[in-house]
């Protein structure tokens, strides 16, 4: 290196670290500016808006949280009981699972019922309180009580606090006396549901035919309880529909059936390249799901691939053909192609690391297609796209490390090569040549789980990066850190963000070239996702180098159509509208 300082630190103030599962980008208010947003399991996450590289939670302001009605109760911690009444509220387990259910009462007496779904129910404790345990007719256990003033009941549902929970209060009889959650919301009604939901991924899309972007939300499945039939058509994934910034779940009525899937990593893809992306979910140790919308409001299922893996990413191999599914698995790595009504697979990488935690995407040898890195704590494998064909070449082409928690390509100093990040080794610059050479900036602690994000947070041309890294995939408590990018010798730039027709704003699946000078670059439309279970960052980067103009640009819609520009100066971000309607 140079010996300049590359990146100063920036504020991780609001990003949640209880339970962190993965952290996305996506401008999910689509004023221009990139978000972040975070997933937690059954703690609370984040919805982080962005303003000018400032970030505030505004989870619970556009109704993002998993129950709207008790936007609280995910911070599984207890409310101030300053007044008389019901006091609910979630905790964690002894255990360290989100699983217990608080019932206290302050000042009178509290009496009602509550119904779970669980298997199997266990009184963790209870103090000046009477209580019934039983189970009714629809194999609903049921926990009746009366406490007095003081009292408490504390109770276990044996770890599926995500399975919705009915409660009915018959003292106090005012709601307003029924306080839920950390914030001490009221309910509406004496009747009401707790939810909470074990959040996996987030893929943001047009998903529900309105002006606004919506979210899909993959949860997971009880450890496997999901295929239980008390739990049949109980446990839901969450389609968040957006209407005048805030968010409404619409799963149920857009016909979503999540059957057994233990949901993990979702994202939009056209899988069809008819213009029209397809949702897909995977499913923990079963085959994936694929929704599709339909001509009247809401999603049907469409035949996945039948690859069951570790981690899968939908890849386009081919400019201007269908995208392919890349999935990691204990065989190998398995290429599926589309074929009629369903799917064939038409390669397997054999004898790769069976423990891959992510597929990163990038155009390290600058061909113009997408290479393959399937990140894995026991072993890499980069796979080379020869003509379509995924050709695994020996480890440390490429800078990349023989063994990884995370890793991504990014072109940070924007010169036009892209360079690779990787957890925990730090940032790895392409000195062009095939040379690269480790920086020492940016390293972590050794971990067991991790995630890279780089983007241009705060619209100087230059992407910055979100890191988080802990023990294990379930470890109580995360870290995460944030870095301002300040490289101060660099090249010229070019952002991009596209918007597609209508049913496609995001034009997810389109292609794009530029050129400047003697130099070619492509991306496609989410190449930069590399967030391990979620999408949403959809904005292209281009490091021009020497270039201060971009002679031109030539776009391939997810339809088909081509779009032509011109010469363009450097360092600026450009919106690029398909022609016709883009509703």
């Amino acid at each position: 290196m140079t010996g300049f300082r590359s990146f100063e630190p920036a504020s991780t103030s609001g990003i949640p670290t209880d339970r962190l599962f993965d952290v996305g980008v996506a401008d999910f208010n689509e004023d221009g500016e990139l978000d972040l947003f975070t997933v937690n399991h059954k703690f609370a996450g984040a919805w982080l808006e962005n303003d000018g590289g400032r970030f505030s939670d505004v989870s619970e302001e556009i109704d993002a949280v998993p129950d709207p009605e008790f936007p609280s109760l995910d911070d599984l911690s207890p409310p101030e009981m300053d007044a008389d009444g019901a006091y609910l509220y979630m905790s964690d387990s002894p255990e360290g699972e989100p699983g217990l259910l608080h019932i206290r009462a302050v000042g009178r007496t509290v009496r009602g019922e509550i119904g779970f779904l669980s298997s199997k129910l266990r009184v963790n404790r209870h103090k000046r309180a009477r209580i019934r345990v039983g189970e009714n007719q629809r194999s609903v256990y049921f926990v009746a009580f009366r406490i007095r003033p003081g009292g408490v009941v504390v109770l276990d549902p044996s770890s599926v606090a995500d399975a919705p929970m009915a409660a009915r209060i018959q003292r106090p009889a005012d709601p307003g006396q029924i306080m839920v959650g950390a914030e001490g919301d009221h309910p509406r009604e004496l009747g009401f549901r707790l939810t909470l939901h074990d959040r996996h991924g987030i893929a943001f899309a047009d998903l529900t035919g309105g002006p606004e972007i919506d979210a899909f939300v993959a949860s997971g499945g009880l450890s496997g309880g999901i295929t239980r039939p008390a739990f049949r058509g109980r446990i839901a994934d969450e389609l968040l529909s957006q209407e005048d910034g805030r968010f409404s779940d619409v799963a149920r009525e857009s016909g979503l059936n999540k059957s057994g899937c233990r949901g993990r990593q979702t994202e939009p893809v056209d899988v069809n390249a008819d213009g029209i992306p397809e949702l897909f979910e995977s499913c923990e140790e079963r085959n994936p799901m694929l929704y599709r919308p339909r001509r009247s409001e809401g999603l049907g299922t469409m035949r996945a691939p039948p690859a069951i893996g570790t981690a899968q990413r939908w890849v386009p191999l081919r400019a201007g053909e269908e995208p392919v599914l890349v999935s990691a698995g204990g065989d190998g790595i398995a290429v599926w192609q589309r074929r009629d009504q369903g799917f064939a697979r038409i390669q397997l990488v054999p004898g790769t690391a069976p423990d891959v935690e992510q597929i990163a995407l990038g155009d390290p040898d600058g061909d113009g297609d997408l290479d393959v890195l399937a990140v894995a704590p026991s072993g890499n494998t980069l796979l080379r796209n020869d003509g379509g064909r995924l050709r695994q070449v020996p480890a440390g082409w490429a800078g990349v490390p023989r063994r990884s928690s995370a890793a991504c390509f990014v072109d940070y100093d924007n010169d036009g090569r892209l360079d690779v990040y990787s957890v925990p080794q730090g940032l790895i610059r392409n000195l062009g040549g095939g040379r690269f050479i480790r920086t020492g900036s940016l390293r972590t602690p050794p971990s067991g789980w991790a995630s890279c994000n780089w983007a241009d947070f705060d619209g100087d041309g230059l992407r910055d990066p979100v890191i988080s890294f802990g023990h294990g995939e379930f470890a109580p408590q995360m870290s995460v850190r944030r870095a301002r990018n300040v490289t101060p010798i660099h090249g010229h730039w070019l952002e991009a963000d596209l918007e597609g027709t209508a049913g496609n704003r995001q034009a997810i699946g389109a292609r794009v070239v530029a050129r400047a000078g003697k130099r070619t670059q492509v991306q496609w439309v989410g190449q930069n996702d590399d967030a391990p279970h979620s999408q949403g960052h959809y904005r292209l980067y281009f490091g021009l180098g020497a270039a201060s103009t971009v002679d031109s640009l030539t776009v391939r819609w997810p339809d088909g159509g081509r779009t032509e520009l011109g010469p363009r100066p450097a360092d600026q971000l450009i919106h690029i509208r398909q022609p016709g309607d883009s509703g």
